[in-house]
């Protein structure tokens, strides 16, 4: 149901309704009918209905350049768990 939302009504910029998450779990904000910076909501962008297996950072960039929003999931290891920043890659643990 989601993605068929995201083909039918698109989404806005994460520059005009930043992602929050709550505090403590707590969403005091709801659904916003404006942008953060009180503006109109621009023109939404939406995803196109397409599978594709993007398998490198750059191909990943211009698919969501291309098409919008998408999903993904990957294998996580032990190593994971020490991650910090940049882009992962696994050195060890199963």
């Amino acid at each position: 149901m989601v993605w068929s939302y995201l083909e039918s009504k698109g989404l806005v910029t994460d520059s005009c309704y930043s992602y929050f998450s709550g505090i403590n779990g707590d969403d005091t904000q709801g659904c916003k009918s404006k942008c953060d910076d009180g503006s109109a909501f621009p023109e939404r962008r939406k995803c196109k209905g397409k599978s594709v297996h993007p398998t490198t950072p750059d191909k990943i960039r211009q698919e969501v350049y291309e098409n919008g929003a998408t999903e993904l999931a990957f294998t996580v290891y032990q190593d994971f768990m020490n991650y910090e920043s940049g882009v992962y890659e696994h050195k060890t643990g199963s």
